[in-house]
């Protein structure tokens, strides 16, 4: 059989209405997913606001104030302990060193730290008196504490040169000792 161009026209038409059809119904699933993700956010967004107005309270209600947190004294920090020393035995016994003194000692330093601190920031804000009056404290309490231990300082330098056996006590005063040296040439720099 023989075509036609009037058939083939035909023919052509049904295949292009059939492949708009099936296009038209790709373009109706894409724009529903769209619908269905725009109703997602909108629902997302509604719930989003309606939980950060509960916190609200409505404008005709008056607000209590609420009381100020006291603020809590901060514990004091306390000194961890270093193991003792093993070595020679003494030929002499070490001078008493509690706990107590080496946590008393720490909190000393830590004050010394606060007036160099204070003393270099008046420094660099070109306040030179208050520079100066700052880190004379911190050089008056760095003798204080030094002679506070000054027999335990100088028993601990003979069992060092000597090898002897340390207390816990002693080997952690070694440490904030270490501390006290860094500190007291810093105020020194500072001019104290």
């Amino acid at each position: 059989m023989a075509t036609t161009p009037s058939s083939r026209g035909r023919g052509s038409a049904r295949s292009s209405r059939s492949r708009s059809s099936r296009s038209g119904g790709g373009a109706s699933s894409q724009q529903a997913v769209l619908i269905g993700a725009g109703a997602i956010v909108v629902i997302v967004l509604v719930i989003f606001m309606m939980k950060g107005t509960g916190d609200q309270a409505p404008a005709n209600t008056p607000k209590v104030a609420q009381p100020a947190a006291q603020p809590q004294a901060a514990p004091a920090p306390s000194v961890s302990m270093a193991p003792k020393k093993l070595g020679k035995k003494p030929t002499r016994p070490a001078p008493e060193l509690s706990q107590a003194t080496l946590q008393e000692l720490d909190q000393l330093l830590l004050k010394i730290t606060e007036l160099h601190n204070a003393g270099t920031t008046a420094r660099l804000a070109g306040d030179n008196a208050t520079a100066r009056t700052k880190e004379g404290e911190a050089k008056q309490l760095l003798e204080q504490w030094k002679d506070k231990i000054d027999a335990q300082l100088r028993w601990q330098e003979e069992a060092q040169m000597e090898d002897w056996e340390q207390p816990a006590e002693y080997v952690t005063l070694e440490r904030i000792y270490g501390r006290y040296q860094t500190l007291t040439k810093r105020v020194r720099m500072g001019g104290g």
